[in-house]
């Protein structure tokens, strides 16, 4: 809140594009590992036979959202305050 509204502007932006460039590559790794746990043989839990790899895929789909998600704030970071602002008021 201490920096000029331009200035606020751009370091939104760019820590929510970092974070978005962070979890769409997250994803996208999360989903390699999950295919390397379906195709040699379908990897399990130990105790109850639970297979690991849908598992994977649901945390890869979480985090390629929210990348999404972040990459939607950066293209309008101080519209969010406005928004948030208000409804304080």
């Amino acid at each position: 809140n201490r920096f000029a509204r331009p200035v606020r502007a751009i370091v939104i932006s760019s820590t929510c594009f970092v974070g978005a460039a962070y979890f769409i590559v997250l994803g996208w790794q999360e989903v390699m590992q999950a295919i390397s746990y379906i195709v040699p043989r379908l990897r399990q839990t130990d105790v109850l036979d639970i297979p690991l790899a849908p598992g994977m895929f649901l945390v890869a789909i979480g985090a390629v959202l929210l990348g999404l998600e972040l990459l939607l704030n950066c293209l309008s970071p101080l519209s969010l305050e406005d928004v948030k602002k208000e409804k304080v008021k």
